[in-house]
């Protein structure tokens, strides 16, 4: 993949596994959600089936079709179970993401997070992260579809106020790649719970946030230099 990537005017985060490191309360969450109907789930399971992927789609996924009143129950348990590890244990930032969202700010471009979670104050005030830091937050309950569907993110870039391609999407799930692609925007991959070749739709796959070339003050909403 090319290091030679369009200058953004905006930039669009993913949330589980770009900023907070949720894997451990999602993983764990699922693991007993889904021991308690019988069905083995492990970290594998998690990182092939429910990475970047919203509740309903998991639930589905793992449970099949559930009368609706079931669905709901199993999604509110599931938040439930997280809430509880969270407290317990507390989530971690991802090694850099912080340091870059601030040189998005600095550079005068909007950062949005686009997730597919319907709780993300959840997960960023679990990590310490105040969701002011940003200039919105996207969640799967704004979008009538998540990822890998291209809706959070269109929803994304035009919440920003710029076309998609003129967005910098970055991403650590293969259906947030396929997602951002499919969307319009460049797609940058964090290899850290998928392998490179399974992220290799993306434009650029890095394996930390500090190799991504910033293109530098150059890139202000205005083309010129932000201050």
């Amino acid at each position: 993949m090319s290091a030679a990537l369009p200058a953004p005017r905006a930039v669009l985060f993913d949330l589980d596994g770009v900023l907070v490191d949720s894997e451990p309360a999602h993983a764990a969450a699922w693991t007993a959600l889904f021991a308690e109907h019988g069905v083995a789930f492990d970290l594998a399971d998690y990182r092939r089936v429910a990475a970047g992927r919203s509740r309903g789609e998991v639930l589905r996924a793992v449970l099949g079709h559930l009368p609706v009143d079931v669905h709901e129950a199993l999604m509110e348990r599931k938040v439930a179970l997280a809430r509880a590890w969270i407290d317990a244990n507390g989530l971690h930032t991802v090694p850099g993401a912080l340091p870059f969202v601030e040189r998005v700010r600095a550079a005068g471009l909007p950062a949005v997070v686009v997730t597919s979670s319907r709780t993300p104050e959840l997960l960023l005030r679990g990590a310490g992260v105040d969701p002011a830091r940003f200039d919105a937050v996207i969640d799967r309950t704004m979008a009538s579809r998540g990822k890998p569907d291209p809706e959070l993110y269109r929803l994304g870039a035009a919440t920003a106020g710029v076309v998609p391609a003129a967005c910098w999407v970055v991403e650590d799930a293969p259906a947030g790649v396929a997602a951002g692609k499919a969307a319009g925007c460049v797609v940058i991959a964090l290899a850290r719970a998928h392998a490179r070749e399974d992220l290799a739709a993306a434009d650029l796959v890095v394996d930390g946030l500090a190799e991504i070339p910033w293109p530098g003050p150059s890139a202000g909403p205005a083309g010129g230099n932000p201050g």
